[in-house]
């Protein structure tokens, strides 16, 4: 298991709270993301993520409180699989939640498809 500076550590298939930042870079808002990357990536100062949204697309994969491992999201969302992105670990607010690995193991497929 990786573990930050600060103690805290990050696994694949967790739901983490991180700032995006407005489109005109003027502030940020927090929003939940997917950590996607593996424990080797992981290891490192960054993480692979996907971004969770309450605002579906029809390509988008819905995810429900059944799917999560560890505590619930206040509401019923969606993985934007087509929206990934490399963020710095000490960006990372907090922890949410965690996906179960059947649905996990639909984003992954989702991603491929995505690439190939």
């Amino acid at each position: 298991m990786i573990w930050t500076r600060g103690g805290m550590r990050f696994e694949q298939r967790e739901i983490v709270q991180i700032p995006f930042p407005y489109s005109d870079l003027s502030g940020s808002k927090k929003r939940p993301a997917i950590i996607i990357s593996n424990e080797k990536v992981n290891g490192s100062s960054n993480v692979i993520c996907c971004v969770v949204t309450t605002n579906p697309h029809k390509i988008d994969i819905p995810i429900s409180n059944r799917d999560l491992e560890k505590i619930p999201l206040p509401f019923d969302s969606y993985i934007k699989h087509q929206m990934l992105f490399t963020v710095n670990k000490t960006l990372i607010i907090k922890k949410m939640s965690k996906l179960k690995q059947k649905p996990f193991n639909k984003l992954k497929e989702r991603i491929y498809e995505n690439i190939n």
